[in-house]
């Protein structure tokens, strides 16, 4: 393969990824830049002049409170449609990966709004400080309504919030025990939701985590080997300062992206690179990029969600908002509505019969919405499978 093929596979192959895909004519724009600009691009599009995305894509959107049927309908849209036309897809692909790992459901939320200022916040810090980002959802109101940490008092602390911390959020199984688990419920106490109903933004209105002070167990405990753990910033230092936390981030990651047998060395150098820049999630991602661009990568099945917006992309199709949503319900890969607190399974998982009889019905209706003179409806009725593949975001072939 020529030198030019190899960029143009090793940028396919971020954009399948960690971008949902590639718009018909985008890799030929994006070659000429050349690969590493491109990850430049992906990971900083701010200094790198890359337009920015709205601020608030449900500006405007009507979110009542108690509706998690057609406002949620209308938020997972708007949402979907984001990532869909994303200039600066890999921030908005982080946000969408944070929602399968950080997790809340709206299923237990219900609350549309306070689901969607979940998902602004994980859009604003996904990218940040995996220590500012942990911080900031251990009191965000989805999630204190999610796993019960606004129902948490001195009186009766519950364990739920502290044990996903550990266990699926940071750390990882066998690295903590259940000593740890309870005091860190017991500095967690006092937490609670506080609506703001006269606020004109319907997320602002739903409610914000506060700290009541008569609620709060403030006495020190002893927290994965720490003494003088008493609130929610003792805690996340005990927690990203633990030696497990760095590498499991960036395996977590780096797996999302890379596929889930990647290189177990390529992973250790990953959290390596994390921890020494202090838990920067800008760093990690680089490190990731540049491990695909590299071809460092092992397989990976793309969920129903991504894969549909990647198809979408690369054939232009304009799908039913509402018919899509339930399609996606269908295929157990909506946003908003993970199955659990471990999130979307992934993997084998998404080659189950169920699911890829629920990809046919998407892939159909994908193909009945592409124009008969695309490119890729074109190859396809004349049999020309590199032409194909190539209008589809995949140069080197299917």
């Amino acid at each position: 393969m020529a030198e030019d093929d190899d960029e143009r596979e090793a940028i396919a192959r971020l954009y399948r990824r960690a971008a949902f895909g590639l718009a018909p004519g985008e890799l030929d724009d994006l070659a000429a830049l050349g690969v590493d600009t491109v990850i430049d691009r992906l990971v900083d599009g701010d200094a790198h002049g890359v337009p920015a995305a709205p601020d608030d894509p449900w500006a405007g959107l009507e979110l009542p409170l108690f509706d998690s049927g057609g406002a949620a309908v209308d938020a997972v849209d708007r949402w979907l449609d984001l990532l869909l036309g994303a200039a600066r897809p890999f921030e908005e692909w982080m946000a969408w990966y944070w929602h399968g790992h950080l997790v809340s459901s709206v299923a237990v939320v219900v609350h549309v709004p306070t689901m969607v200022g979940q998902i602004r916040l994980l859009r604003r810090a996904g990218l940040g400080s995996f220590a500012d980002l942990l911080r900031a959802i251990t009191v965000d109101a989805a999630m204190l309504r999610y796993l019960d940490g606004g129902e948490s008092t001195a009186a009766a602390p519950n364990e739920n919030y502290s044990r996903e911390l550990l266990e699926l959020f940071a750390l990882g199984v066998g690295s903590f025990t259940e000593d740890d688990v309870q005091a860190g419920a017991r500095a967690l106490t006092g937490w609670r939701i506080v609506a703001d109903i006269a606020n004109p933004d319907p997320v602002a209105a739903a409610g914000r985590g506060e700290l009541v002070a008569a609620n709060h167990d403030d006495t020190p405990q002893r927290y994965l080997g720490r003494r003088g753990v008493h609130d929610v910033d003792t805690v996340i230092d005990a927690v990203v300062s633990h030696e497990a936390c760095a590498p499991f981030v960036a395996s977590r990651l780096a797996r999302a992206v890379l596929g889930p047998e990647a290189d177990p060395g390529l992973l250790r150098d990953l959290g390596r690179r994390f921890r020494d820049a202090d838990l920067d999630l800008r760093v990690l991602a680089r490190g990731v990029l540049e491990a695909v661009a590299e071809g460092r990568t092992a397989g990976l099945v793309l969920g129903p969600m991504p894969w549909l917006l990647a198809a979408q992309r690369a054939t232009g199709a304009v799908l039913d908002p509402e018919a899509r949503h339930w399609a996606l319900y269908d295929a157990g890969h909506l946003p908003f509505w993970p199955p659990n607190v471990g999130g979307w399974p992934g993997g084998a998982n998404w080659l189950t019969s169920s699911t890829t009889a629920q990809r046919y019905t998407l892939a159909g209706a994908v193909a009945a919405a592409t124009a008969v003179d695309h490119p890729a409806r074109r190859a396809a009725a004349a049999g020309d499978l590199a032409a194909l593949a190539d209008a589809l975001g995949r140069p080197a072939g299917f």
